[in-house]
Formats: C-alpha cells, structure tokens, sequence
C-alpha cells in the first residue's frame, strides 16, 4: 500500500508501530478496526481497512492517468477477480496461522500440533497448486 500511495504521489502519514505493546493497545481500545491492519485513516470519521479495499481506494483516487486501477468497468472486474483469486488462496494460509483468530486451534492442536502439520502438507501439495496452476 505504502508503495501505491508513492507511485501514485499521494501524501500520507507513514506509521509505524514503536512495538506489539503499540499494537495491541490500539487494537484493544477499539481503535483498529477488526483488530487489524493495514489500516488508512481517511478523515476524522473514516478509517478504511483491509488490504484490498484500501489498494482499490488508493488506485480509484489515483486517477485513471496513474493507471493503477482500470476505469473501463469489464477490465476493472477481471483485475477484482485476481485479487480475490489471491485471498481465496491465503485463506487456508491465514487459518492455519492464526488459529485461534479463526477458532481453529483445539482442532488442529497449536502451531506444531499434527493438524497443522496435515493442514501445512495439504496446503503446500494439493491448495496452493490448485490455485497456481
């Protein structure tokens, strides 16, 4: 995102937490939405979140002379189709490292637990060339 916002010269504040303290302060107060980030602070009422909303905001206020995002509305769907192409490929990848975001951990036993072991064979020899090839 940070390299969007230079390429299509956009001023913007470029934060960076000083450590996880930061993090999860921010997080537990409510201020990230989600609990997450990436995170853009628009204005005082509007904070944008989630990588690929924010990419289309960044592209779609860039302008069409940036030519990050396309303006013809057929083009444009195709490029939404590759990026949702890629969160649907992370989305094993997401819940097999943050199990307990996604309620997962008691069934696949932790980080080194044999689940995750299985989930970890399944994603690298059946998912992820599914979705590359």
């Amino acid at each position: 995102l940070r390299l969007a916002m230079h390429y299509a010269k956009l001023s913007f504040e470029d934060f960076r937490f000083s450590g996880r303290e930061e993090f999860m302060s921010m997080k537990e107060s409510g201020e990230l939405k989600f609990g997450q980030v990436p995170a853009l602070i628009v204005d005082e009422t509007t904070t944008l979140v989630q990588t690929a909303a924010i990419a289309r905001y960044i592209a779609k206020l860039s302008g069409p002379d940036c030519g990050l995002y396309p303006e013809d509305p057929l083009t444009a769907a195709k490029v939404d189709a590759i990026v949702d192409q890629v969160s649907d490929m992370m989305c094993c990848i997401l819940c097999a490292k943050y199990q307990d975001r996604f309620g997962f951990e008691e069934a696949l036993g932790g980080m080194h637990g044999e689940g995750t072991k299985k989930v970890e064979h399944a994603i690298q020899t059946s998912v992820m060339p599914r979705h590359l090839g």
